[in-house]
């Protein structure tokens, strides 16, 4: 499912933005990583001069293939969870995929069901390499309403402010659409916890937990 959309409305922004913005913040706080590719982009100079940094990064973009590759075989959601914490929390790694799963997770953990991850592609099928956390609008298909959470960024808002940003001051980070395309979403399938897993989390990782609802969510 691709989904793309124009600039909404403020009624309502603040507090559903907010939360978005929050959940950001979350990752980042609980997670100290490094993010390798963002690190390269936003200093090319420290890290051409710098060999053994180079190296490092070289070294970690082939350990995130790795886990990618042995996480394409696990089917228990929670196991999927655990390789994504451990090679964020032990081995220090998180690009994009990493943190947009992160994010789900936390989503989920705190009531939020209606959320998976999403590709950036084109209108015309070209992968944009950068993935990002989707919350959809449960009373209303209208993707206006979608919010857009980019962990890796550290940004958030409605999916149409979110692609304008991706067009303009995000451009660098990632590959951009041909002239005349557009940047719309690719959801990918969500990964639900089941309630052993939810209490296996919560208890390990209690830091996780929102003491409010959020995006006017009633938790259980």
């Amino acid at each position: 499912m691709q989904i793309y959309g124009n600039i909404p409305s403020f009624k309502g922004r603040a507090s559903s933005v907010k939360d978005a913005q929050d959940i950001c913040r979350k990752v980042r706080n609980s997670f100290p990583y490094v993010a390798y590719s963002k690190a390269a982009l936003n200093n090319p100079e420290i890290v051409e001069n710098n060999p053994k940094l180079l190296d490092y990064i070289l070294k970690k973009n082939n350990q995130i293939k790795e886990y990618r590759e042995d996480r394409k075989y696990i089917k228990n959601s929670l196991n999927f969870y655990k390789e994504i914490l451990y090679s964020t929390e032990h081995a220090k790694i998180a690009p994009c995929y990493e943190l947009s799963a992160l994010t789900e997770m936390i989503l989920r953990l705190n009531g939020i069901k209606n959320c998976a991850k999403a590709s950036l592609v084109t209108n015309k099928g070209q992968k944009l390499n950068h993935c990002v956390t989707c919350v959809f609008p449960e009373k209303t298909t209208n993707p206006n309403k979608v919010i857009v959470i980019d962990s890796f960024l550290q940004d958030a808002d409605f999916l149409p402010n979110m692609i304008t940003k991706y067009k303009n001051q995000y451009k660098k980070f990632f590959k951009q659409p041909k002239k005349g395309e557009k940047i719309e979403l690719e959801v990918r399938n969500p990964i639900p916890l089941n309630v052993k897993a939810k209490e296996y989390l919560s208890t390990k990782y209690p830091q996780l937990l929102f003491k409010h609802s959020l995006f006017h969510n009633k938790k259980n």
